[in-house]
């Protein structure tokens, strides 16, 4: 055995590295999210429309049209990196409560993805798809992993919905950016919903921003369907960030009443 991840527990020395991890989710986002709400702007394609029939129409001048739409699209670029920011340290602080948060009692829990990796293979060698196993797993193989080094590189938390009867949130999904398209997303999700079936949930909610394309077609092929759409407005200006709301129904006996998951952690995808 090579390469393999380890989904274990979240532990309190975990926390400098799912701190860093949770915090450059967050901030890669930032370009996606502005070139989406560019395209997506209305008062910004109204502009243009206008300067375009000025220029065309009238001779204005097409220099202060330019400058006029790249001040505000500057505008927005600062209004979206400023609320990318604030989430980040909000995650970041919430990070040091995840004991009390998610492992406080049996309803809510924290995971982590650690893989191990052989530092004596070469790149591509590494680049081959990994075997992924539980920690009861892991130290049931009794594996030397002496030429190993292992890091942290996914989170995922399920905790009690407040809003909605026996269901779950599933939250602070993040894979690292070079560990992405290797199956992790999917059994972090697949753990979760095991968790969730496991608590007696009726149904697992996510929210996720519509920016999120890579995360919204994980959710997809795993059967999530749209519950609702939420719009939320940056810091009181025009800049609306747009998110979805998606579903998970776990299956349940009719007779009983007894919630059944189909296996869900060793489904692989994504």
């Amino acid at each position: 055995m090579t390469n393999f991840i380890v989904v274990r527990p979240y532990r309190r020395r975990d926390e400098p590295f799912c701190k860093t991890l949770l915090r450059n989710g967050i901030m890669e986002n930032i370009n996606r999210t502005f070139f989406g709400l560019i395209l997506k702007d209305v008062t910004l394609n109204i502009a243009i429309s206008v300067f375009s029939i000025l220029f065309l129409l009238l001779g204005f001048p097409i220099l202060s049209c330019i400058i006029s739409i790249l001040i505000k699209a500057f505008l927005i670029y600062i209004v979206t990196y400023i609320n990318f920011w604030i989430t980040a340290k909000k995650i970041e602080k919430e990070v040091s409560e995840i004991p009390r948060i998610y492992t406080s009692d049996n309803s809510s829990y924290f995971w982590i993805a650690e893989v191990y990796e052989d530092y004596l293979i070469n790149r591509r060698q590494r680049d081959q798809k990994y075997i992924f196993m539980t920690e009861e797993k892991f130290k049931e193989s009794n594996i030397n992993v002496f030429r190993h080094v292992k890091k942290i590189i996914g989170t995922i938390a399920l905790c009690k919905s407040t809003r909605l009867q026996d269901s779950g949130w599933i939250k602070r999904l993040t894979v690292h950016k070079n560990y992405r398209r290797k199956g992790i997303g999917t059994n972090l999700v697949n753990l979760a919903l095991e968790f969730g079936s496991q608590q007696g949930y009726r149904r697992i909610n996510v929210m996720i921003s519509d920016h999120r394309k890579a995360a919204r077609e994980l959710f997809n092929k795993k059967d999530f369907e749209i519950y609702l759409y939420r719009k939320r407005s940056l810091h009181g200006t025009s800049v609306i960030l747009l998110f979805v709301e998606l579903t998970y129904r776990l299956k349940y006996n009719d007779n009983d009443a007894e919630l059944l998951a189909t296996d869900p952690f060793y489904t692989q995808a994504h």
